[in-house]
């Protein structure tokens, strides 16, 4: 629910890192350590949540130390489609996504002004 809510609110950069420390010690569980259906629901939502797009780096930098942590290789665990189905509602500065630039407004099939084109500098 933590990570839906903060997904709708635009608040990603602050629940990722909360989540990824709050299961880094299920390595060393009995109980949580993967293959625990909790803990391999979560991951899944996490692995998600790492395949947004212009999602920040230390975002997923946090994905992939508890991946390190848990011993499980990223690209093994399937993510879930739960995130699809959601809505964002807000997209802040601090939301955990990447803000388009000026570098954007020239990458491949971004909209050009009409005098950008012509390449003339005035």
């Amino acid at each position: 629910q933590l990570v839906f809510h903060g997904y709708e609110r635009g608040r990603l950069v602050a629940v990722v890192p909360f989540v990824c420390k709050l299961l880094a010690p299920c390595a060393t569980s009995r109980v949580f350590r993967p293959p625990n259906p909790w803990t391999v629901a979560l991951l899944a939502l996490l692995a998600e949540v790492y395949q947004l797009p212009d999602l920040k780096l230390n975002l997923k930098f946090e994905v992939e130390v508890l991946c390190k942590a848990l011993s499980i290789n990223l690209d093994d665990i399937e993510p879930s489609t739960h995130l699809r189905n959601r809505r964002m509602v807000v997209r802040t500065n601090n939301s955990g996504f990447k803000e388009r630039g000026a570098a954007d407004a020239f990458a491949p099939g971004a909209p050009r002004a009409a005098g950008a084109a012509s390449g003339s500098t005035a």
